[in-house]
C-alpha cells in the first residue's frame, strides 16, 4: 500500500493489504517534503487515523530516513496514549539528524529550501523540542538507530554526522536503544536506505531475520 499527502493535504492511497499478510509493506510519502517537522507530523498523524480506522490497523513497525525519523518521533511523542492512532511497536531511524546538519555546504544547495532546512539546523527549536518532550516518548518502544559513515564520525555519511544520526540517545531510554554504524564507502546520505547491510539490521530487528 503507497500513501500519499498532497501539498493541500489530502491523503491518496492506492493498493490494499493482502489478506493473511503477516508483515504487509506501507509507504506513506509526503509531495512537499520541505515542510516543517510539526506540519509533517500533522500529516502523518491524518494518514495513521486514516490506517486505523478503515483498515483496522492497530500496531505498526515505523522505519524512517533522515528528516523522516524525526517526524516520527515527534509522532510518538504526541501520540503515546491516544487511541484514535495506531501503536508503534518498534522504530528505526536511519541516518536521521537529531542533532542537526553541521555541513555548511547543505544550506549551500539550491535544492535544500524551504522550512524544513530551519528545522534542521542545529539546536533549532523543532530539535530542541524533541529532546524537552522525550518523557511522552513510550518507554516500552524499541528503537533502532543506524548511522552511516564514509571517512569518518564528522564526516558520517556525507549530510549527517554520526553524532547527529545517534542522538536519539538523548530521548529515548539505554535500556530501548539499539545503534548500529555502516562504515562503508557506499553509506552515503542517500545510499543507506538501498545498502544490504541496512536492510540486513532491519530484517534483523523487526522480524528476527538472521540470514
Amino acid at each position: 500500500m503507497v500513501c500519499r499527502v498532497s501539498h493541500n493535504g489530502h491523503v491518496f492511497i492506492s493498493g490494499g493489504i493482502p489478506k493473511n499478510q503477516k508483515h504487509p509493506f506501507i509507504q506513506i510519502i509526503f509531495e512537499n517534503n520541505r515542510s516543517t517537522i510539526q506540519n509533517t507530523t500533522d500529516e502523518l498523524k491524518d494518514v495513521m487515523k486514516v490506517l486505523k480506522h478503515r483498515y483496522g490497523i492497530n500496531d505498526t513497525y515505523a522505519v524512517g530516513h533522515s528528516m523522516g525519523g524525526l517526524v516520527l518521533t515527534n509522532y510518538i511523542e504526541q501520540t503515546s496514549n491516544k487511541k484514535r492512532y495506531p501503536i508503534i511497536k518498534k522504530l528505526i531511524t536511519i541516518g536521521s539528524p537529531f542533532k542537526g546538519i553541521e555541513r555548511k555546504s547543505y544550506y549551500k544547495n539550491p535544492n535544500n529550501t524551504g522550512p524544513a532546512v530551519k528545522d534542521l539546523k542545529p539546536n533549532s527549536g523543532a530539535l530542541q523540542a524533541l529532546v524537552e518532550h522525550k518523557e511522552s516518548f513510550d518507554a516500552n518502544i524499541k528503537v533502532l538507530s543506524i548511522a552511516g559513515v564514509i571517512l569518518d564520525f564528522k564526516h558520517g555519511d556525507g549530510v549527517v554526522s554520526q553524532p547527529s544520526a545517534l542522538g536519539i540517545q538523548d530521548i529515548v531510554r539505554s535500556n530501548q536503544l539499539k545503534t548500529k554504524i555502516v562504515n562503508d564507502i557506499n553509506a552515503t546520505h542517500s545510499g543507506l536506505h538501498e545498502h544490504q547491510t541496512v536492510d540486513r539490521y532491519i530484517g534483523e530487528f523487526l522480524w528476527d531475520i538472521k540470514d
